[in-house]
């Protein structure tokens, strides 16, 4: 092999985005603050300032307040207003389409239900009329839009932006990229809604510390990512690190992925609704039943998770489900061995997550106080990963 040396354009893009990202965590720094905490010279640190200045991705807001008579600190911020990205989340019965800002807030957006047997195809075309509606009328006081994220359930090459199949909700070979960019003239990228949010985590949740980390997704399917040395693992077909995909019951039914009972199988949003639709009753479920009109074709799970603080058998069925996703989690934490594991995904409310932390560490000793976190993006799990994904692909590290 050849020695071609160091790719010094690469060296200077990663440090570009080292600054943008502290700029981020940190919400404004002095530039000789930033070279520290980075390890780069004060040189390097003014010369990359200064192009971000230009380009207006950072300002200079004021001066230090520390102490003494020597000369003051120029404080820089990050422009996280004047920039704005669009978010999509793909799934079986629809998509969220929305703009978000920099720093992970909607600015707005909303969930579109499409039948499900709608081809990819008109799928795509009615995200890209949504998107190219919301485009028109911006709310977002004159952002720069720098581009979309699309998280979608199930494999992707991020590449090319190409559904992989791997328990997905479309066939192989959708080229999302294309067609999205094709119906809106705005750069998109394409990532697994799991690996988005773990990226969002990275990227927006400022409590983690972890750099080894396992995220588990529980809500309508149960999904996984794994971040390592700070990275989000990146395996296109995304098998490997599919936690609902383990095999719990050789004998079980019959999974998407084609093998029989598979985690997805026993715990997902739909195995709930079918198994407490088996013991719907007046007498068995009286505040579900009371909230359907006894009709069991009106049962979803957002009522079946209201219903469990007073339904005996509804709060013993989400416990069996928590105590399977817990014995799944812990299987694979032992053998990944992550520094935390963070959960997200509606699933986890009304209390059904602290019930999987405690039985988690009834299964292992090891996971200490606050080793299993619900995480505090989960309440923007629709827009935060696609968001994140843009932000880095189009502004952090462009």
């Amino acid at each position: 092999m050849d020695y071609t040396g160091f790719n010094m354009s690469r060296i200077k893009n990663a440090n570009r985005a080292s600054v943008l990202y502290l700029l981020n965590s940190r919400k404004s720094m002095s530039r000789k603050d930033i070279a520290d905490s980075l390890g780069l010279t004060p040189a390097a640190v003014s010369k990359i300032c200064a192009e971000l200045i230009a380009e207006g991705a950072v300002s200079e807001c004021g001066l230090s307040d520390g102490a003494g008579a020597g000369r003051k600190k120029i404080i820089l911020s990050l422009n996280s207003s004047k920039f704005a990205v669009l978010a999509v989340s793909i799934d079986a019965g629809g998509f969220y389409c929305g703009i978000c800002t920099l720093g992970g807030e909607e600015i707005t957006g909303g969930y579109t239900a499409l039948p499900k047997d709608t081809e990819p195809e008109g799928f795509l075309r009615a995200v890209g009329e949504n998107c190219r509606r919301l485009i028109k009328n911006n709310p977002s006081d004159g952002a720069k839009l720098v581009g979309m994220g699309v998280g979608i359930v199930g494999g992707v090459d991020g590449g090319s932006g190409k559904t992989t199949g791997s328990y997905g909700v479309w066939r192989p070979g959708i080229n999302i990229k294309k067609i999205l960019e094709e119906e809106t003239g705005v750069p998109v990228c394409v990532e697994n809604n799991v690996k988005a949010f773990a990226l969002a985590s990275l990227i927006f949740d400022r409590e983690h510390s972890a750099d080894n980390i396992l995220f588990v997704k529980w809500g309508p399917g149960v999904g996984s990512a794994i971040v390592i040395n700070g990275e989000v693992l990146n395996i296109t077909d995304s098998g490997s690190s599919e936690i609902g995909h383990y095999i719990v019951d050789t004998k079980g039914e019959k999974c998407r992925c084609g093998r029989r009972g598979c985690l997805e199988t026993e715990v997902s949003a739909h195995a709930v609704i079918k198994r407490i639709g088996a013991v719907y009753s007046k007498e068995t479920t009286p505040m579900l039943f009371k909230a359907t009109g006894g009709d069991a074709e009106k049962i979803d799970i957002k009522q079946i998770l209201l219903s469990a603080k007073s339904d005996g058998a509804v709060k013993v069925e989400l416990e069996r489900c928590a105590d399977s996703l817990a014995k799944a989690v812990t299987n694979a934490a032992t053998v990944i061995a992550p520094d935390s594991v963070v959960a997200f995904g509606y699933m986890f409310e009304n209390d059904i997550f602290d019930i999987f932390a405690k039985r988690c560490a009834q299964y292992y000793s090891g996971f200490g106080r606050g080793y299993i976190r619900h995480s505090p993006l989960d309440d923007k799990h629709s827009f935060i990963g696609p968001a994140a994904a843009a932000a880095k692909k189009f502004f952090f590290e462009k």
